[in-house]
């Protein structure tokens, strides 16, 4: 696929907003400012990438999210066990979200709060009983208030959550996201 056509598919995408999924297999979710929100990547897919950009206009934060497959992870055709965890965190407050034992990131939805001008989070967390996380580690910050913030994942490594801190002054927040790397169970 030529780049012209890549780059003119990302500007479609941009102009009307929705999901959009590229020939190359990979899906990039978006959740503009102050939209309350639900995102997750269908199974064998995991999140590849996370890009955010802060509106002082909005003080809120825009949210793109790219799912797609992991050429270290073999998925099995087996169905994971999932859940919604429920909302998580207090307005203006420090959080840590993480899926539990050997859970992994699967989605993430959140409500924005014109009062506190703030959000809280959701996450959708599944487990494959052949599979198991190791070698979890979580990132430096991975942005400053009012910047952008992109990270891409390491190859094998899926999402295991993420910790965040608010400033009042900014109306935004600096993150951190914890991966760990998704084995076989037999590979232990």
């Amino acid at each position: 696929m030529s780049e012209t056509f890549i780059c003119l598919l990302l500007i479609i995408f941009m102009i009307i907003e929705e999901p959009i999924t590229m020939a190359t297999g990979y899906r990039i979710l978006r959740a503009n400012y102050t939209e309350n929100f639900e995102i997750f990547c269908t199974e064998p897919d995991f999140f590849l990438s996370v890009t955010s950009t802060y509106s002082s206009e909005h003080k809120d934060r825009k949210w793109d999210f790219t799912c797609g497959s992991s050429s270290q992870i073999s998925v099995s055709s087996k169905r994971s066990r999932c859940y919604w965890h429920g909302f998580s965190g207090i307005y203006d407050q420090p959080f840590k979200l993480e899926c539990l034992k050997n859970g992994f990131m699967q989605g993430i939805g959140s409500i924005y709060s014109n009062h506190h001008k703030d959000r809280m989070w959701d996450y959708y967390c599944c487990f494959k009983d052949e599979y198991s996380v190791k070698n979890c580690y979580t990132t430096d910050q991975l942005n400053k208030y009012s910047e952008p913030l992109k990270y891409n994942i390491p190859d094998g490594y899926v999402l295991r959550g993420f910790n965040s801190s608010h400033h009042n002054i900014y109306e935004d927040r600096i993150y951190w996201f914890e991966f760990c790397k998704l084995i076989t169970a037999t590979s232990e």
